[in-house]
């Protein structure tokens, strides 16, 4: 099945770096499979077996299709399905297609692509502004719904904690501590560490305002009243 070296080891690696965040680089002490491309060389060895492996892979349950990649690219006859149409659809356009048509494939994905993100940058540009172009093009934004500080006014991004992904990624707000009220926020950034978040600003119920000239524990009632006064938004943090 290609799985070399200890598992059990690089299972143990990959759970400690879920609790600290911090990243094991190849655990298993070898790249991955989809990585490597079969040469000429692999297609002759599988060859010297003869009869013993001339017969047809199938897949039912091949979900996104990985196994009958691997047969098609050793050259097997190979059949694959899967209950799920996404899933069914996927193996299309990633095994059957290109083994059939070629780069025509990839011409036509590419005449598509065109076509679908000019559709959606016409619908949502509006809502990824882009300050600092064209110097600096920005992918990542992150979203969180807000409330305004009643002792300092700024305003406050509401999360239980910053988590973006199992590997540890997640942010560390940068609060903007400006005398205009209407210029406190939390811009931010991606870090890679548990231990570099920055602490969740919601819980209970209380929110806690991150700016560090204030601090102060926001009640319950006065998080509800102003969600209930439609002061409660959703903006966008770049």
């Amino acid at each position: 099945m290609g799985i070399h070296g200890d598992p059990v080891k690089a299972k143990l690696a990959i759970e400690n770096a879920r609790r600290t965040g911090i990243r094991v680089e190849d655990p298993y002490g070898y790249p991955r499979a989809f990585g490597y491309v079969p040469d000429e060389g692999d297609r002759k060895w599988l060859a010297s077996f003869g009869a013993r492996v001339k017969g047809s892979v199938l897949d039912p349950t091949a979900g996104g299709g990985s196994i009958p990649l691997e047969a098609v690219r050793l050259g097997l006859s190979t059949y694959a399905n899967d209950l799920n149409p996404v899933a069914a659809l996927i193996e299309y356009a990633t095994v059957k297609w290109p083994a059939e048509l070629g780069m025509a494939v990839k011409t036509k994905f590419l005449q598509i692509a065109a076509e679908w993100r000019a559709y959606v940058e016409s619908r949502v540009t509006a809502f990824y502004p882009q300050h600092r172009a064209p110097d600096e093009i920005a992918h990542t934004y992150l979203w969180a719904r807000t409330i305004r500080c009643p002792y300092c006014e700024g305003l406050v991004p509401l999360s239980p904690n910053w988590r973006l992904a199992p590997s540890g990624t997640g942010v560390r707000l940068i609060p903007k501590c400006e005398k205009d009220p209407a210029k406190r926020r939390c811009e931010f950034e991606v870090v890679e560490k548990l231990t570099e978040h920055s602490a969740g600003t919601i819980a209970g119920g209380d929110a806690t305002c991150p700016f560090p000239d204030c601090g102060r524990v926001i009640d319950g009632d006065e998080v509800k009243r102003q969600a209930q006064a439609g002061q409660m938004v959703t903006n966008c943090m770049w």
